[in-house]
């Protein structure tokens, strides 16, 4: 059986990918779980900028 060389390789997260992670949890996750994040504890999770998680509660209307 073939086996893909590069399969092991684990994919880098870009800047849009941890965006669209913090996106993905504030439209998927439970709103008692939504309600209790600040836009520090978001960034600090997905390690992307406050400025970013802001923007994104924005967005969702939770700011």
């Amino acid at each position: 059986m073939r086996r893909d060389q590069y399969a092991h390789v684990p994919k880098t997260r870009t800047g849009t990918d941890k965006r669209l992670d913090v996106t993905r949890f504030l439209s998927m996750a439970r709103p008692d779980m939504v309600a209790r994040e600040t836009a520090e504890t978001l960034a600090a999770r997905y390690g992307v900028p406050v400025k970013v998680a802001q923007e994104e509660m924005r967005r969702a209307g939770l700011l």
